[in-house]
């Protein structure tokens, strides 16, 4: 094999995923080894390098026990963030403290300052690599490995407090011998893997816990957090200290509490307000339509060619939102907007979780967007690319301004030097877009090394490439889908008039979205609900924040409580509920104690008759849209073979009436319905058929017919069947009948194998 085809192998290999072998090298598995890390928003840019995925041989297996997270994946992995259905289990991701060791302690394998710390603490080292090593852990002696390597024996007395010095030099990083992410297992348990046990290699993962005795943060790993005793929250620390008589309840002696609640949670899941109080499928779509946000990708737009990119017009970082989000700097790539949310069953329009968004909101710029497109125009070699478009800068081909271009208008030129031919590029999608930016390609010598140069820059093939911008405006449209941070989405059902819309009694505030209230009980998002109380108490208060950590508690009499609550220490003891603690701050400013409002319609300027639930909530708008994906034809291209429209939405094709769909229409005796969707709007035609021998094969033009009349006129006689007038000898007329083309076409098929295929036409056809 040539170095090219590796290079090709290797090339196809990283773009799809597929591992192309003759033998197939007996792997479980032969695609889906790579994921393009597709930059749609930072989110799941960043969940592309925080995921862990089993395999896709998994998925055919019948045993639900490898989807399942084991205790010692608890703050490895996170319960939340992965997909429904299929890969739900096998496609996992990193918790947020979770880091994985890349660096290698000792490229040997031997760390001296680690040996010299056992043999102080009374370890007995193996003196030559070829001492015996197989009575080690009998006896009163336990095995003392490192990497899996035999480093020597220790007293089983002895374990424990050599252990505990371990981990008192870890944690104390003053000791060169003993990395912080040393991994110390001390195992005591009879008739099992008894010894200790150390870990230094890479390609493992740690995370930060606080040690009780010291108060310092020390990483441990999956196999050592199994013999540690570590409380998951304060109140779990308080309750060890209760005695008890209860065998089960018998305090536990803790040595490690975790740094956070929350710290179990991928930087996904984290960022989801108030989850604990969601139901879990709920707090997993989140995840998952989080990643699917039009939102700010990067912040370096000029300098960036992305194929296609999604970017939010008008974003606003979230008023209530987990530390998560700011320890992650996500403010600076926001992914939604702050909404006022009215939990209101309108009109017929919200039905099944249709959302219906204020049109003076609309206008004023809620929730539009672009959608960014680049286009690349390869020139042949030795030829030159050019656009008239706009005007371009000698020092970096950048564009000065923008310019409209329709479907069908030229966007660049490309001229052969060879042979002097020109060709124009045209724009062909079906929407309006503006040119943004044009840079030019430059082949072997843009950046000053021609081809024979040290460093010659461009393509391969010394060619030139145009590379064009196109952004295209995408404002919400009917259908669009959106989403809160609970998993409660839904598309855009109408632009409601601002005239018409309801307004508080109390503020003069109307909505920008109406959310129909029969989307809350099944699907059982309270932490939305906590949301609408907690945003409201946010911009009444002029604060920037509000700390909505999951499992977070609450104290004092609201957020204008400065003195008393817990904002900054969101885990410190509480003394009462989310509902009151927000309560309070609403009704300091006037308003209803549990979020609820008096509504006047906008219609009639009455008020409504039951105070309506409505606060500020943070929305996201999906990169799902109606104009990526409606598909609608009256006429369009055919396929010249069958005559029945093409498929493909790109090529303007139809949507395929299959066979569960022509049952439908059987089964509800739609006969008209029936005929119209598969032979009058796909392959109808006009044919002749032999009353006589039912043939659609042996129709002919009479040669009177042909001398008689001419083009069409001829072609609207009635033809003869050539087989039974020549069998006859008298002239045998053909009947005109209505048949799919593809019909014809069959019969075709059949008769090139001698089957013939015969119609009965009635007489009074």
């Amino acid at each position: 094999m040539g170095v090219c085809d590796v290079t090709k192998r290797m090339e196809s290999f990283l773009a799809t995923g597929n591992l192309t072998s003759r033998s197939g090298l007996d792997l479980q598995q032969t695609t889906g080894f790579t994921v393009v890390a597709d930059k749609l928003n930072a989110y799941r840019y960043l969940s592309h390098f925080r995921a862990v995925h089993r395999g896709s041989f998994f998925q055919e297996m019948k045993t639900t026990s490898v989807r399942k997270l084991l205790p010692e994946t608890w703050g490895f992995l996170c319960p939340v963030h992965t997909p429904d259905g299929t890969p739900c289990g096998l496609l996992n991701h990193l918790a947020a403290p979770c880091q994985p060791v890349v660096r290698v302690a000792s490229p040997e394998g031997v760390i001296p300052g680690l040996e010299a710390e056992l043999a102080s603490l009374g370890v007995q080292l193996v003196r030559s690599s070829k001492t015996s090593t197989a009575n080690y852990g009998a006896g009163e002696n336990a095995y003392v490995t490192l990497d899996g390597r035999v480093l020597g024996k220790v007293a089983r007395s002895r374990l424990e407090p050599v252990a505990e010095e371990l981990r008192r030099l870890k944690i104390d990083k003053n000791c060169p011998g003993v990395p912080a992410d040393l991994e110390i297992v001390a195992c005591q348990i009879p008739a099992s893997f008894e010894g200790l046990w150390l870990f230094t290699g890479p390609c493992r993962m740690v995370r930060p816990v606080r040690d009780l005795k010291t108060g310092n943060e020390e990483l441990v790993g999956p196999m050592e957090q199994v013999f540690l005793k570590i409380a998951a929250t304060r109140e779990d620390l308080e309750a060890s200290k209760n005695k008890s008589d209860i065998p089960e309840n018998i305090p536990i002696k803790y040595t490690h509490i975790e740094l956070s609640p929350i710290s179990m949670l991928s930087v996904i899941a984290g960022l989801t307000p108030f989850s604990n109080h969601n139901q879990s499928p709920r707090n997993m779509y989140q995840c998952q339509m989080l990643k699917q946000t039009m939102a700010i990708p990067y912040l370096n737009h000029p300098y960036r060619t992305d194929n296609k990119v999604y970017k939010i017009t008008y974003p606003q970082f979230p008023m209530v939102r987990t530390t998560v989000l700011s320890e992650a700097n996500f403010d600076v790539k926001p992914a939604g907007t702050n909404a006022i949310v009215a939990v209101i069953a309108h009109s017929g329009f919200d039905m099944e979780d249709a959302l219906i968004i204020s049109k003076g909101s609309y206008d004023r710029g809620f929730k539009h967007g672009s959608v960014y497109k680049t286009k690349v125009i390869n020139c042949p070699p030795k030829g030159t690319v050019g656009s008239r478009l706009t005007q371009f800068r000698a020092d970096n081909h950048s564009v000065k301004g923008e310019k409209q271009v329709h479907e069908g208008d030229p966007i660049c030129r490309v001229l052969n030097k060879g042979t002097g031919e020109a060709k124009l590029e045209k724009y062909k999608e079906g929407e309006v877009a503006w040119v943004e930016q044009v840079n030019m390609i430059g082949g072997g010598g843009w950046w000053g090394g021609g081809a024979g140069a040290r460093n010659p820059g461009g393509i391969k093939d010394g060619s030139e490439r145009m590379s064009i911008k196109l952004r295209l405006p995408r404002n919400p449209v009917v259908g669009d889908k959106f989403s809160s941070r609970h998993g409660q989405k839904g598309v855009m059902a109408i632009l409601w008039p601002q005239a018409d819309m309801p307004f508080s009694g109390t503020s003069g505030i109307s909505p920008d979205i109406m959310f129909n209230p029969h989307g809350m009980p099944s699907r059982m998002t309270i932490g939305m609900l906590i949301e609408f109380m907690a945003g409201k108490a946010a911009a009444l208060t002029g604060m920037p924040v509000v700390n909505a950590n999951s499992f977070r508690q609450y104290r004092g009499k609201g957020l204008l409580d400065t003195e008393h609550n817990n904002e900054k220490d969101p885990y410190a003891p509480g003394d009462t509920t989310a509902h009151e603690y927000f309560g309070e701050t609403l009704k300091k400013f006037g308003y209803e104690y549990l979020g609820a409002e008096e509504l006047y319609s906008g219609m009639h300027g009455v008020p409504l008759k039951t105070h309506i639930y409505m606060g500020v909530v943070y929305y996201q708008r999906l990169r799902h849209m109606v104009l990526d994906k409606f598909q609608v034809r009256a006429t369009g291209p055919i396929d010249p073979l069958t005559r029945q429209p093409v498929k493909g939405r790109k090529k303007h094709g139809g949507v395929r009436f299959g066979e569960m769909e022509r049952d439908s229409l059987i089964s509800h005796g739609t006969s008209a319905l029936l005929a119209d969707r598969l032979l009058k709007c796909s392959d109808a035609c006009e044919d002749w058929v032999c009353p006589e021998c039912g043939s659609i094969l042996s129709y002919a033009h009479s040669p009177e017919t042909v001398k008689r009349y001419s083009g069409r006129e001829a072609a609207a006689q009635a033809p003869i069947c050539r087989a039974c007038s020549t069998e006859r000898g008298i002239e045998v007329r053909c009947a005109a009948v209505t048949l799919p083309y593809v019909f014809r076409y069959m019969s075709a098929e059949f008769a090139s194998m001698n089957i013939r295929l015969r119609l009965r036409v009635q007489e009074d056809y």
